[in-house]
């Protein structure tokens, strides 16, 4: 698909360290260059210009993975179990989201939740107590919400009680406490 910005549009985003468009900027191949048109560098944003771009990403981000959890909700009510396991690893892919923005302005294009999970540990240790992975039962509801993402739609092999969808929900709910306290505390760090 192509997506087209006018010159000015895009050598302010890259200016404001915008995610997209400094990926572009870094990794992109030229298809044409004219001597009047080159992109600047990328600026470090002042601390208020850091702050409002990640109050944004935390608030689009944390709306959409709350949606999510709702549609989860509904289908558990339903008892669409595959559905409402895809719904509570697109709730948990939206959290991850906005905790990398908040903390790095930059939002990994995978829904390989395991990175993200490491990613988050890196910012904070705190964020690994929303998935503790020391037991064999931990690890074994962490793998499935991560093939949910595929395989809950996908799969008719696929299965997931009641009982994990609910262990699962209480986990992604400590992990949306945990994104709510931490990035909120770290979006008033930057003054």
């Amino acid at each position: 698909t192509l997506i087209y910005h006018s010159f000015g549009y895009v050598q302010d985003r890259i200016a404001e360290g915008h995610y997209f468009f400094t990926d572009i900027q870094k990794e992109g191949v030229y298809l044409y260059e004219a001597e009047d048109y080159k992109f600047g560098d990328l600026k470090i944003n002042p601390a208020r210009d850091r702050k409002e771009i990640a109050q944004e990403h935390f608030e689009y981000w944390m709306k959409k993975a709350k949606g999510f959890y709702r549609n989860f909700e509904f289908n558990f009510e339903e008892d669409d179990k595959n559905l409402a396991a895809f719904m509570l690893h697109q709730a948990t892919e939206c959290f991850y989201s906005a905790i990398t923005l908040v903390f790095i302005n930059y939002r990994f294009r995978t829904h390989e939740l395991k990175l993200l999970y490491k990613k988050s540990r890196s910012y904070d240790a705190q964020f690994a107590q929303a998935f503790p992975c020391e037991t064999e039962e931990e690890k074994g509801l962490f793998k499935l919400l991560c093939k949910s993402y595929v395989d809950a739609r996908y799969k008719k092999t696929f299965a997931i009680t009641k009982e994990e969808l609910e262990q699962l929900a209480g986990s992604i709910g400590k992990l949306e406490a945990l994104a709510e306290r931490i990035c909120k505390d770290k979006i008033a760090s930057f003054v």
